[in-house]
């Protein structure tokens, strides 16, 4: 059994939360779930700092409000049909 911290995947069906691999823990161990979906909040800061590091002379919180109106703009252009992320 392993005694420390590990990171899986899951997924979400039916309200049972259940690993996408196998487990290394007896049946009936407690243990502490965080969700993030698809890891999106760690991605999201390790692109800030690599952004931030290649571009030490532009605030970090310029850098978040340029990636937060790119994100709007998506957004909204999905929600338009469009995929702002395919080529015509």
């Amino acid at each position: 059994m392993s005694d420390h911290r590990q990171t899986i995947r899951a997924l979400y069906k039916d309200g049972v939360l259940r690993p996408l691999e196998p487990l290394d823990l007896p049946d009936n161990t407690r243990v502490e779930v965080t969700v993030d979906p698809q890891g999106v909040l760690k991605r999201l800061d390790d692109l800030f700092a690599r952004i931030h590091e290649r571009n030490r002379d532009i605030s970090l919180d310029e850098i978040e409000r340029d990636v937060d109106r790119v994100i709007r703009e998506i957004r909204a252009e999905r929600r338009g049909g469009r995929d702002p992320l395919r080529c015509p």
